[in-house]
């Protein structure tokens, strides 16, 4: 047998039986603090989910379709299971709940393909599931745990089938579904398919041809109502996040590792330097290649997606790729546990010791940033910070049924205060779009006062919106409130936020 027929690796012995059941009953004991977080972004999917349940199609304000939630396939999963009886909120926690747990048995699967020792193996599920973006984003009311449930199923259905005779039709389904789920997951889509070409050595064009009819089939239907419905096949939030600013995005990723990877990182290269005379083999190997592109990949491609697209990025974006980071960094520590082997006593006792420590400092690590930058989250009832759903319910409260409001923050006030939003983010009022990409920076402020929404919602006070346009000096100020932001960047800062009364006159129409 060559070496590129050499089978992957099995794990030593099987890990106990209650490992996994173990590993869960962790899981949901770290996610359960977090059950009733939902931030802006969760009431933006929840307001969709609302219209789509009221009969008013795909929309943020009600019977005005736009392309502005970027994960179909969820909130029509939510509109499902509210129809049943429970509400939205209640029912996107219930999908996150059992997405969550199937991820993390789905990641179970697949670490076991890559890791051999049963302790090492329960470590990766457990620096899986304690990880901070997990834990935060898993029970968030979006859309990140399926996501990550179809990521790892199609990667294991993928390594599972490589030269099995029957058709794998998990892995385009998978990842057809998960582009419903998130457009990132396009770029995944486009591995799974070169993983094909490059590695399937049986019936390669069989599985690229019914593996892209099936990922059409389940796709193209939302493209279609998505062109005829929104007049375009890209998302709102695509448009309006993309940007110049690739160094910033590139910082951010660097941060997003930095939460829990370092120690990663070292051991990464005390392996490369033990290893360097096996590297360029093992990295020419056919079989390796095969077993960890869609792995390393994905783990590259993502950030590199973001990054070229200067769009602004968080952890909630960034985890898609967890399962990725987690599996090399595991399989690092797996790998010095094997080579210590080979090494004089005193340098195996060194390795066994930078494992160790490496673990303990990365569980360390995973719980200070829970602590610093997530906890807080978890003291929201109603899954935001109260006040700002406090001043939501008042404009609710003091307004008409058909009064509209322009804010920048739009998920919290249109979800509980049941008003027409202008979006002055564009993401769910496209027709906004032009006026932020207009060299003036002030167009934008002009066209929302030529629009005369009777209420203004955002953190800027009086003065700076005259210096914008004069216009905005008649706007009464109804209500102030200082909001606690859910953003990891925002964690121990209050915003500003102003509700004013605008008393204009429309000079253009609505939209």
């Amino acid at each position: 047998m060559t070496r590129d027929e050499q089978p992957s690796p099995q794990a030593e012995s099987p890990p106990p039986r209650w490992a996994l059941l173990a590993l869960l009953v962790i899981a949901a004991a770290a996610l359960w603090p977090y059950r009733h977080f939902a931030g802006d972004d969760a009431s933006i999917t929840f307001r969709f989910v609302r219209s789509l349940v009221d009969g008013m199609g795909y929309s943020f304000n009600p019977g005005h379709p736009t392309y502005g939630s970027t994960a179909p396939l969820w909130v029509f999963l939510i509109a499902i299971v509210t129809k049943l009886g429970l509400g939205v909120a209640d029912s996107a926690h219930l999908l996150n709940a059992l997405f969550a747990a199937l991820s993390v048995i789905s990641f179970w699967q697949l670490a076991a393909m890559f890791i051999r020792r049963p302790l090492v193996l329960c470590l990766a599920g457990l620096l899986y599931v304690l990880n901070p973006w997990f834990v935060r984003w898993s029970m968030s009311g979006m859309e990140n745990g399926l996501s990550l449930w179809l990521w790892t199923l199609a990667v294991l259905h993928q390594l599972r089938s490589r030269d099995a005779e029957g058709f794998n039709w998990v892995s385009p389904a998978c990842a057809a579904l998960a582009t419903l789920t998130r457009p990132e997951m396009t770029v995944f889509s486009l591995l799974l398919f070169a993983d094909t070409l490059l590695f399937r050595r049986e019936r390669k064009l069989r599985e690229l041809l019914l593996g892209g009819v099936l990922y059409g089939l389940l796709l193209v239907p939302w493209v279609i109502y998505a062109y005829v419905h929104f007049g375009s096949l890209i998302p709102n939030t695509i448009s309006a996040k993309l940007s110049r600013d690739h160094v910033q995005v590139f910082v951010r990723t660097l941060y997003f590792m930095g939460s829990f990877w370092p120690f990663h990182a070292l051991c990464l290269v005390v392996a490369a330097l033990l290893g360097k005379k096996q590297l360029g083999p093992w990295l020419r190997s056919r079989a390796e290649q095969a077993r960890w592109f869609l792995i390393v990949g994905w783990g590259l491609a993502l950030p590199a997606f973001y990054v070229v697209g200067g769009a602004p990025i968080s952890g909630r974006y960034l985890m898609f790729a967890l399962p990725s980071y987690v599996l090399v960094g595991a399989a690092v520590f797996d790998y010095l546990l094997e080579v210590r082997s080979e090494l004089p006593p005193a340098a195996a006792r060194a390795i066994r010791a930078l494992v160790v420590a490496s673990t303990l400092g990365t569980l360390a690590l995973l719980g200070y940033v829970q602590y610093r930058y997530c906890w807080y989250v978890t003291r929201w009832p109603e899954g935001m910070d109260p006040p700002m759903i406090e001043v939501a319910r008042y404009l609710r409260d003091h307004s008409a049924p058909g009064a509209s409001v322009a804010a920048d923050q739009i998920g919290v006030l249109g979800y509980f205060s049941e008003r027409t939003v202008i979006d002055i983010g564009a993401l769910a009022s496209p027709e906004m779009l032009p006026y932020r990409k207009m060299k003036d920076k002030n167009a934008i402020w002009r066209h929302i006062r030529e629009r005369a929404p009777e209420f203004l919602f955002v953190i800027d006070d009086v003065p700076l919106l005259v210096s914008r346009d004069p216009g905005y000096a008649s706007v009464e100020l109804m209500r102030e409130v200082d909001v606690q932001r859910e953003g990891a960047s925002s964690a121990g800062g209050l915003q500003r936020f102003r509700l004013y009364r605008t008393h204009w006159t429309p000079t253009k129409p609505a939209h």
